[in-house]
């Protein structure tokens, strides 16, 4: 009963906000978003197996609402999901390397999910209900009962995400996107930029000195909770994959008498490329 009731809430704030819809932007920004729709449906009708993976892992991430891509993505899901059900169906007779082609398949069903329910389109709930009845994944079944309780994190997420007012040329959509969520004032976005980037062994410059600008403009006043935790992070990410161009900072930032006792183990740490 309680899941229904916040599938049901969920619903409710679906209805109540617009924000996965198309906005005005315009038309070199227009461009880009139709190269990489266009990019990312071929590349769904085509690719398989461990660079399948790699490739919903790009777009559970990427804020991406265009429908065709959306549209394309369940295609794929579903049968990514239909694949797995039949060789860990008892009755399907097992081959060699069965067990690697069953993992990869619920590893791509599983992003794609994210990527559906991050559109904030609740279209595709129907394909979620079917994961979370008909899976024989537990972790799938759990996963998708889960993320049909955040469409309203997601439209939030994508509203900040698909601004596109701050385009130059030369910036590609990823790095505005990205841009927009570290930028955002609930740090909660911020932090999910970061674990995001590390998901998807992401380093882009631009984006690793904007983390690095906004640890020096905080560390010595991190606050609290999202704020604290997203600081956290971005010192984690550049320990990780850029100490040597930010070692400097990190250790002006060990280096302060003051630091709070978090940010102390974790720049740290990063200073070992931990």
């Amino acid at each position: 009963m309680k899941y229904w009731f916040s599938v049901i809430l969920s619903l409710v704030v679906v209805f109540s906000q617009s924000s996965w819809s198309n906005t005005s932007v315009s038309k070199e920004v227009q461009t880009l978003l139709d190269k990489e729709s266009a990019h990312y449906i071929q590349a769904l009708k085509t690719t398989e197996g461990e660079e399948l993976i790699e490739l919903a892992l790009k777009l559970q991430d990427s804020g991406i609402t265009d429908k065709e891509v959306l549209d394309t993505a369940e295609k794929v899901a579903l049968a990514q999901h239909e694949f797995f059900n039949h060789i860990k169906n008892k009755k399907t007779k097992k081959k060699k390397g069965d067990k690697e082609k069953a993992n990869n398949a619920y590893r791509a069903a599983a992003s794609l999910a994210r990527f559906l329910a991050g559109s904030g389109n609740t279209d595709y709930f129907t394909t979620l209900d079917i994961f979370m009845r008909e899976s024989k994944s537990r972790g799938l079944r759990n996963l998708s009962k889960t993320l049909m309780t955040r469409t309203g994190w997601y439209i939030d997420r994508n509203e900040i995400m698909n601004d596109f007012s701050s385009y130059e040329p030369g910036k590609s959509l990823y790095q505005i996107r990205y841009t927009n969520l570290l930028n955002a004032q609930d740090r909660t976005y911020g932090r999910y930029a970061a674990e995001s980037m590390r998901r998807q062994n992401n380093t882009d410059k631009v984006l690793v000195s904007r983390m690095a600008e906004l640890i020096d403009e905080n560390f010595t006043k991190p606050g609290e909770g999202n704020q604290l935790d997203a600081i956290a992070w971005y010192i984690r990410f550049i320990g990780r994959e850029a100490l040597d161009d930010h070692r400097d900072l990190l250790e002006k930032v060990s280096a302060y008498p003051l630091l709070d006792k978090k940010l102390k183990k974790h720049v740290n740490k990063a200073l070992k490329g931990k």
